[in-house]
């Protein structure tokens, strides 16, 4: 993947939980545990009806090194210039697994 394709930067969080005084759990996203460079696709975009409310869900794929982002998992977040993204799922992509394709989406059921 040519580094030029890689103009979007990416942070990546991971969830933890918290005791929220009550006997539950909240889950909390306390820091960024990775900012890496990808290439930003928007795949698709869906509006619906939702309780009266026009709901908008956008699916995109990011393309990353690999090694860049060890150990992602679908259970993470990304932020985009400030937007959060759900990870769906973490494909290897290329000849080797060098790189991968981390489908996301927004606006959707989390």
């Amino acid at each position: 993947m040519k580094a030029g394709r890689l103009r979007t930067l990416v942070d990546f969080s991971e969830p933890s939980e918290a005791d929220d005084g009550y006997g539950g759990k909240t889950v909390t996203w306390p820091v960024t545990i990775l900012k890496v460079p990808c290439q930003f696709r928007s795949t698709s975009a869906r509006e619906e009806v939702d309780a009266g409310q026009l709901a908008e869900q956008l699916t995109a794929v990011l393309r990353l090194r690999a090694r860049a982002v060890p150990g992602i998992k679908a259970s993470w977040k990304a932020t985009i210039d400030g937007v959060d993204w759900n990870i769906r799922q973490v494909i290897p992509f290329g000849q080797r697994g060098h790189e991968l394709e981390v489908i996301i989406e927004k606006g959707g059921a989390v």
